[in-house]
């Protein structure tokens, strides 16, 4: 039989419990991204608001591009580039991740669309 001075010790670890597991953080369609590595191949432009746009080699298809910016900004100026990162979701954005930039040539001539 359970008591009330039982139940009280129980009933409170119980809730904690809960809490916890509720409280883990879930990935949100925010920032989500699709976990492939993937590399695209291309030219490098810094874009008017700041960003990165890689023109991919073979479609001409423009791509904006996140990651290390220190990195981007060396290869900015229409270099052509080799990225290895993964396509995310930025606020319903596409874009792509970059975690290894790879220089290929100091100019490129990007594929027409």
């Amino acid at each position: 039989m359970i008591t009330l001075g039982r139940l009280l010790v129980v009933l409170p670890g119980s809730m904690l419990c809960i809490g916890l597991a509720t409280a883990q953080d879930t990935p949100t369609d925010k920032n989500k991204s699709t976990g492939k590595e993937t590399i695209l191949t291309g030219c490098l432009t810094k874009a008017t608001d700041g960003g990165y746009v890689l023109a991919d080699e073979k479609t001409g298809k423009q791509v904006m591009v996140t990651g290390n910016d220190a990195d981007l900004e060396k290869h900015s100026a229409n270099h052509k580039v080799r990225l290895t990162g993964a396509e995310t979701s930025i606020g319903g954005t596409m874009s792509f991740e970059a975690t290894k930039i790879q220089h290929i040539a100091p100019t490129c001539t990007p594929a027409s669309k």
